[in-house]
């Protein structure tokens, strides 16, 4: 939470930063038209590949396959594109990283280990190391058919 919060401070301070110093270096002209050419091609990348990932995750299910690397390269393309959307220097970086596929792989197995650990540590924490087996005894009980009442019609 406090990671979220730091976030909403501290980017737009950055973001501000590095206006002020790309816009002393290359000019106010120059400035705003990389950031517009940056929001172009972050829409451009949301429409674009959007619909590819579509195409990649339908694919894996009709294979049979799980798509979690597909919904995650999916996924952080979306963001890649939304970064690119937002006016900004940082968030055009970190957009332009997150396109590189070997930097989503790497996001994508620490993410995943954390995850796992977490799992891990919460089912420890529970005192479980595995899931719970319930075991029962049961009965067959033959369900005697049917009376029918003196007004029913026997059936033809």
């Amino acid at each position: 939470m406090a990671l979220i919060l730091a976030s909403f401070v501290l980017l737009p301070l950055v973001e501000i930063a590095l206006f002020i110093q790309v816009g002393k270096a290359i000019g106010l002209g120059a400035t705003l038209a990389l950031v517009i050419i940056a929001g172009l091609a972050g829409i451009c990348l949301i429409r674009l590949h959007g619909f590819a990932a579509f195409q990649r995750v339908r694919a894996c299910l009709e294979r049979g396959e799980p798509p979690a690397g597909e919904l995650f390269d999916a996924l952080c393309i979306f963001l890649s594109g939304t970064l690119l959307l937002i006016p900004g220097f940082a968030s055009d970086a970190i957009a332009l990283a997150l396109l590189i596929p070997a930097v989503r792989r790497a996001l994508r197995q620490w993410l995943g280990g954390r995850l796992t650990d977490r799992r891990r540590g919460a089912t420890r924490a529970r005192g479980q190391t595995r899931r719970p087996v319930i075991d029962a005894d049961f009965t067959v009980v033959d369900v005697p058919s049917r009376r029918r009442s003196p007004w029913e019609r026997p059936a033809p």
